[in-house]
């Protein structure tokens, strides 16, 4: 009898210590002895289904440990080396990937790069070898990777899931060894009111899929099938850090620029940089010292900007033919009295994903915009989610008390559910702006959607509809957040003909709103046509020259035949006048090879936008297009294998690299896949003491932690796999199943048992 009674006693007192615990986590209570010191063990962080995640101290990020427990995650860290000459930026990223486990993996990595970047090239570096990749089609690249793997070959696959997501792949990753995989990139760079933008995305936000809740790891992995909407969603949406956790992924960024002109002033919104200008007029900075999270794009704008229309043409190649790029840049120009009545509609996602951060930042934009109207324009705010809702049943003047409505809805918009995207551009375009008014509309939105087609094809649909009626609409589009999906935004803008920016998470949205006001029906020249002279033009991208807008640069890629041309005119209307201008033709300061790339990429991505609007079947061009210009595309991937040697038995562990957490989103809002530690008692039997990387990076980054493992949870193996869905439906609506229920019942299920084996 005392027995028992002693049995229940500690029991309960048990119990008593887990749920002080668990109190004293949530309360942010820590045994920390400061910083640099030891830290004690500290309770089990439960994510909102009840799982452990990690034992950590509160506020800090554990780095995500490899499926045994023994070790971190392959990669280890990513080098961004960017040299901007003028308008065009090229590119080398080195990821560093390391195996300190007992046998050899493979690990496989989903990330971001530019939307409009153009990769021709890639190699990995083992030691002192280094072996380049060779350029081949996609199902051929697969087959001799998939080869090299089971014949223990060292091997690394490029390949391309959007025009801004890609899948890297490392085999027979050998047990104490790195690997440095060179991947490079060239693109133009953006150009917005006389400002230049660089930005080198660092994580893959996640992806609402309609029909299906989640994603899953890259094809190959075998755990999930995509759906008849998005046959390879799967690609598209890696497994995130778990809330509390970091990937352990560290980041080096350095750019330097020379514009041709002096820079006049620069300006990096998303981090702490170093360096700065230099005496002969070009820029140089570097990510500041630290252990920087990869959770935010990196963007570095600066100015250069001169007092007219100024035209110019680069070529390259020889008098037997080559590529050529034009440029028509724009001034600086004051409009404020030049725009007249419009209708504006503001349609802002609610969904999941734009929980929190990405919301407030679209309400702080759209209140600035609708305080800016002017009494003779009309607008209306539409909002999506998993359904489509309006401010008004129609657009309202922009009176007072409208305004004051307006304002009111604003502040009461919450975010939850899925992000049916076509439906909002349904209701944005499908009916004809009154009187004769023309239509702006302005998407706000982070665009976590893997429909990015079907977002450009409908869009295009209804700006054509309109114009053969004889209205016009633009569609302008402001990425919101720190990892925005680039590529719908440009699709946005450019089936709309409109323009796009972003905003990060610790910008203010109200400068964008200024930008966009300020040109929003107002191109500086229209029914741009190019008298090229004696030179022979084919294949110009676009193929109809663009209007020049004020913030924006006109640039056009194409290939000549025969000798270059020595100077092109250009005619233009200006409002009610002509204007003429002359760009002369000059060698680019770039290598030969970039301007031939910038125009391989242009062509592909028309001809990719033409197969979405049912324009043919482009697969075989495109394919040709990247094995000619050693490029990267959906239908062509570098592959790159060391057959010096055989590592391993040719069956390596998979290891899925989940990336962080886009800063100030909600991962399970909107519906990520997570890693998740399995087992449950072992989590909360073991403990872990952490160690601090004396920084002082401030509040911007995190200090990295590592793990003490001991032997013991060597042994345990505990598993990370994706997590189900905490509660019935989409986890982008954000409904909560019973976690809470979950994190109570299963310790005490498991002391009843203790206390049965006892007994």
């Amino acid at each position: 009898m005392q027995r028992s009674a002693w049995c229940s006693a500690s029991g309960l007192g048990a119990i008593l210590l887990w749920l002080l615990a668990v109190t004293a986590q949530a309360a942010g209570l820590t045994n920390s002895t400061g910083r640099g010191g030891t830290l004690g063990p500290s309770a089990v962080k439960l994510d909102d289904g009840g799982v452990p995640l990690a034992l950590t101290e509160p506020g800090e990020l554990p780095r995500l440990r490899l499926v045994d427990g023994s070790a971190e995650l392959p990669l280890r860290k990513t080098k961004v080396s960017a040299h901007i000459m003028g308008f065009v930026a090229q590119v080398e990223v080195t990821q560093t990937y390391g195996n300190p486990h007992a046998e050899p993996i493979e690990a496989v990595y989903v990330f971001p790069l530019p939307e409009n970047s153009a990769v021709d090239d890639m190699r990995i570096v083992i030691g002192d070898r280094v072996i380049e990749a060779e350029i081949q089609e996609r199902a051929r690249a697969r087959r001799t990777y998939e080869q090299a793997r089971r014949s223990g070959h060292t091997a690394a696959l490029l390949e391309q899931e959007r025009t801004n997501v890609f899948t890297q792949s490392i085999a027979n990753l050998a047990p104490g060894e790195d690997i440095d995989v060179v991947v490079r990139y060239v693109q133009d760079l953006t150009y917005d009111g006389g400002q230049y933008e660089f930005v080198f995305p660092m994580v893959v936000g996640p992806r609402y899929v309609a029909g299906r809740p989640h994603g899953g790891p890259p094809s190959g992995t075998g755990t999930q099938a995509d759906t008849d909407a998005v046959p390879d969603a799967s690609r598209v949406s890696p497994p995130v850090a778990g809330p509390g956790t970091r990937t352990g992924h560290d980041i080096a960024v350095e750019v330097v620029a020379d514009a041709g002109l002096p820079i006049r002033g620069f300006d990096v919104p998303t981090h702490r940089v170093t360096g700065g200008l230099r005496a002969d007029g070009t820029l140089a900075v570097s990510l500041a010292k630290g252990t920087s999270i990869p959770n935010r794009d990196f963007v570095l704008r600066y100015g250069v900007a001169g007092q007219a229309v100024v035209p110019t043409l680069l070529t390259a190649g020889d008098d037997r033919g080559g590529h050529f790029t034009l440029i028509v840049q724009p001034p600086e120009l004051d409009v404020d009295g030049l725009v007249g009545a419009r209708e504006l509609l503001f349609v802002v996602d609610v969904s999941g994903s734009m929980h929190g951060v990405p919301l407030e930042i679209c309400k702080v934009a759209m209140k600035e915009a609708i305080g800016g109207l002017r009494p003779v324009d009309t607008f209306n705010i539409v909002t999506f989610a998993g359904s489509t809702g309006l401010a008004f049943d129609e657009p309202r003047p922009a009176n007072d008390h409208n305004v004051r409505e307006a304002l009111a809805f604003v502040s009461g918009l919450r975010a939850g559910g899925g992000t049916e995207i076509l439906d909002a551009i349904d209701v944005a375009l499908a009916d004809d702006p009154g009187g004769e008014r023309h239509r702006y509309v302005f998407f706000l939105t982070d665009g976590f959607v893997s429909i990015e087609d079907d977002v450009y094809a409908r869009t295009t649909k209804w700006i054509d509809a309109l114009a053969r009626r004889g209205r016009r609409a633009r569609v302008f589009s402001l990425g919101v957040g720190a990892s925005v999906n680039h590529e719908l935004l440009a699709n946005l803008a450019k089936a709309g003909r409109g323009l796009t920016h972003t905003v990060g998470t610790r910008e203010d949205p109200r400068r964008a709103v200024q930008r966009f006001e300020q040109i929003i029906d107002h191109p500086i020249w229209t029914d741009l046509t190019i008298d090229w002279g004696d030179m022979a033009v084919v294949d110009l991208h676009p193929a109809t020259p663009p209007d020049l807008f004020v913030s924006r640069p006109a640039i056009l890629h194409g290939r000549y035949v025969g000798k270059p041309g020595t100077s092109v005119k250009l005619h233009a209307r200006a409002g009610e006048r002509s204007v003429h201008a002359t760009a002369a033709a000059r060698r680019a300061r770039v290598s030969t090879h970039v301007v031939s790339t910038l125009w391989a990429r242009a062509r592909i991505e028309d001809l990719q936008h033409a197969a979405v609007l049912d324009r043919g079947d482009h697969v075989d061009e495109i394919t040709q297009l990247g094995l000619d210009h050693r490029l990267v595309t959906p239908y062509t991937s570098f592959v790159a294998v060391d057959r010096s040697r055989v590592v391993g038995s040719g069956d390596p562990k998979r290891v899925v690299q989940p990336v962080d957490v886009p800063e100030g989103v909600d991962a399970q809002m909107a519906g990520a896949e997570m890693y998740r530690e399995q087992r449950l008692m072992k989590m909360m039997e073991s403990s872990a003491v952490y160690e601090f990387q004396d920084d002082e990076d401030e509040l911007y980054d995190a200090p990295a932690l590592t793990s003490r493992t001991s032997e013991r949870e060597l042994d345990d193996a505990v598993e990370y796999e994706r997590a189900e869905p905490a509660s019935a439906g989409c986890a982008h609506c954000g409904r909560k199943g019973s976690g809470d229920l979950v994190v109570l019942c299963v310790p005490l299920l498991v002391l009843g048992l203790r206390r049965r084996r006892r007994s």
